[in-house]
C-alpha cells in the first residue's frame, strides 16, 4: 500500500477511529504483496503499531468499554510479537488482562509470548487457565483442541515429549474437531514420536496426518508433501 508521510501524520493526528481502521484494513490486504521485501514488511508493521496505538489512545480518551480496549491491547501486542518485541507485547497483554482477567484469547496470546521468552512454567500456567475458561464458557471443540495443541507445543519446547504426546492424543480424541486441526495434531504426534525413537508409532500418526492433509488441502499442497516426506523417512527407519 502506498501511503505518504503526510497521510501518516494526518492519521496519527486524526480522531476518526473508523478512518484509521480502514487504513489498517487496507494495509493488511496488501501486506502479502511485499512478502519478498523485508524492509517494506518492517515499515508496514511499524505503521500498523503506530495506528493501532493511536486507536487505543482515542478509545481511552473516549472511555471505551473494557472489551473494546482489551481487544485493541491484544492487537497491539500481536504486532509487537511479530516485530520481535515480545517483552513489550507481554506488557500490552497484562494491561488487557487487567481489564478482563478471564479473556481466553488474550491469555493464549500471552502464553505464546511467554513461550517465546522461554518462560515455560508461566506459559503452561497461562495456557491451562485459557483452556479452563474455554471449557467453562462453552468454547467450540476446535477452539479447545487448538488450546491443547498450544499447551502441547509448550511441553515440547520444555523437552517433555511424552507429556506433549498425551495432550495431543487427548485433543485428537475430542468430538467434532475439524479435519484440518486433526491433521496438525497427528502430524505433530508423528514428529514427536520420531524424536523419542518410536518409529512405528510415528508412522501410524503420520499416515493419519497425511490422509487428513490430502483430504483438506490436496495431494500437491506443500504441507501434504512435507508430511509425505516425513512419513517416508519414518517408514524407512521403522
Amino acid at each position: 500500500m502506498a501511503i505518504s508521510t503526510a497521510q501518516v501524520k494526518e492519521l496519527l493526528q486524526s480522531s476518526d477511529i473508523n478512518a484509521i481502521r480502514d487504513t489498517l484494513d487496507e494495509i493488511v490486504r496488501t501486506e502479502s504483496s511485499y512478502a519478498e521485501s523485508a524492509s517494506k514488511q518492517e515499515q508496514l508493521l511499524k505503521l500498523q503499531i503506530m495506528l493501532q496505538s493511536r486507536i487505543l489512545m482515542l478509545q481511552q480518551s473516549q472511555n471505551a468499554g473494557k472489551a473494546e480496549l482489551c481487544a485493541t491491547y491484544r492487537r497491539v501486542a500481536s504486532l509487537w510479537m511479530r516485530s520481535g518485541e515480545t517483552e513489550r507485547a507481554v506488557g500490552q497483554l497484562e494491561k488487557a488482562l487487567a481489564l478482563n482477567a478471564e479473556d481466553a484469547e488474550t491469555l493464549q496470546l500471552k502464553a505464546r509470548a511467554l513461550l517465546n521468552l522461554a518462560k515455560y512454567n508461566d506459559a503452561v500456567d497461562t495456557q491451562e487457565k485459557a483452556i479452563e475458561l474455554l471449557e467453562a464458557n462453552g468454547g467450540s471443540s476446535d477452539e479447545i483442541a487448538s488450546g491443547f495443541f498450544q499447551l502441547a507445543s509448550i511441553f515440547e519446547a520444555k523437552g517433555e515429549f511424552q507429556q506433549a504426546i498425551a495432550l495431543l492424543k487427548k485433543c485428537g480424541e475430542r468430538d467434532c474437531v475439524a479435519d484440518k486441526i486433526l491433521a496438525e495434531i497427528y502430524g505433530k504426534i508423528g514428529c514427536l514420536y520420531e524424536k523419542i525413537g518410536e518409529d512405528q508409532f510415528a508412522v501410524e500418526a503420520l499416515t493419519k496426518a497425511h490422509e487428513l492433509y490430502v483430504k483438506t488441502k490436496g495431494e500437491n499442497h506443500c504441507k501434504t508433501q512435507e508430511i509425505a516426506y516425513l512419513l517416508e523417512m519414518a517408514s524407512t527407519s521403522s
